[in-house]
């Protein structure tokens, strides 16, 4: 497992994303008739599965935001790839907005968000050291977002051989706990890589 979370104190709860990447999916005849659109969403808290065309699309242009050949070289490495496959593909325009502080003008993604971008780096790292796990990932992978409320371990997402988690909700001074099935169970992803985004 590859884990992304910065080693500081955090007092605060935070996201949990597990990015989980097929270790094969070499038959992609199935798929040769499949489009895939790639478009933006917001990612964060939820405690679900996610599509991951979207999750990727949106993760570079929140990383990159404001450099436009950054974000143009990842389009065509997505569009090399899916090409080789013999995948078609369309993609969304991105939105932007801009905001200036100490003087200095920046961009962000105004079409969509995932809770701390600047945290992705490994995932961009892993993708370009393993360009062949870009389609079995959009075309097989899971992404599963959450939050580490989901387990009294600092990185609940790691509980992955629990089944059935304890789920802590907290609104207008109340306090329950509702059980869930636990998205990151880890039996049913034995043939997967697993990519850990945590902050």
């Amino acid at each position: 497992m590859i884990k992304i979370r910065k080693s500081v104190f955090e007092t605060n709860s935070s996201s949990i994303h597990s990015i989980a990447i097929p270790k094969s999916c070499e038959d992609y005849k199935k798929f040769l008739q499949t489009t895939i659109y790639f478009g933006f969403d917001d990612f964060g808290w939820e405690i679900e599965s996610v599509n991951p065309a979207n999750y990727l699309y949106t993760a570079i242009h929140a990383y990159y935001a404001g450099d436009k050949d950054s974000i143009t070289n990842w389009i065509n490495i997505l569009k090399e790839e899916l090409d080789k496959a013999g995948i078609s593909y369309e993609f969304s325009k991105a939105v932007y907005g801009s905001y200036t502080w100490d003087g200095k003008e920046y961009s962000y993604l105004n079409s969509g968000n995932i809770d701390h971008p600047e945290d992705l780096g490994n995932l961009f790292e892993y993708f370009l050291n393993h360009r062949d796990k870009i389609v079995p990932f959009l075309l097989d992978g899971m992404v599963f977002t959450g939050n580490d409320n989901i387990s009294e371990d600092e990185e609940g997402s790691n509980d992955r051989d629990k089944e059935f988690i304890e789920v802590f909700h907290y609104n207008k001074g109340k306090s329950t706990i509702e059980t869930i099935r636990n998205p990151y169970y880890e039996k049913e992803n034995d043939n997967y890589d697993l990519i850990y985004k945590g902050n």
